[in-house]
């Protein structure tokens, strides 16, 4: 089962997988550059994400956190320096689908750990010091 630093290393590799499809059926260069840019920030950041999640026990939480803000600051820079680009459009609209996907991937994510640890504890009553009342 992978971890959440390896989900997210995953992740940001599929998204590397799908600009790559864009560019490859991109009509003419001029769009083909900025995808290009794009899909090397996420290959770099899944590059750092990886990294991160296997090299977790060798880090200090100053040098994880530190390989964490550098992936995060590329992509934000990556995305602020093509912003204006024509080619590459980004719709503001889909924003506010986006963000209420990513809440409900969120949300779900923290039931099924409060559901697991509620099963771990209902196992192990031990765990809270239960087991004497």
């Amino acid at each position: 089962m992978l971890t959440g630093l390896q989900s997210l290393a995953v992740m940001k590799l599929v998204l590397v997988g799908q600009y790559f499809i864009v560019w490859v059926h991109a009509p003419d260069s001029k769009s083909r550059r900025p995808i290009l840019y794009y899909m090397s920030a996420n290959f770099v950041s899944f590059i750092m994400w990886w990294a991160s999640a296997f090299l977790i026990e060798f880090l200090s939480d100053q040098g994880r956190y530190g390989i964490w803000f550098s992936a995060i600051g590329i992509e934000v820079l990556t995305n602020i320096a093509l912003a204006n680009n024509d080619t590459v459009t980004f719709i503001g609209s889909h924003l506010p689908e986006r963000l209420g996907l990513f809440t409900l991937i969120i949300l779900g994510e923290s039931i099924m750990g409060l559901f697991m640890l509620t099963d771990e504890l209902v196992d192990a009553p031990g765990k809270l010091g239960w087991d004497n009342l």
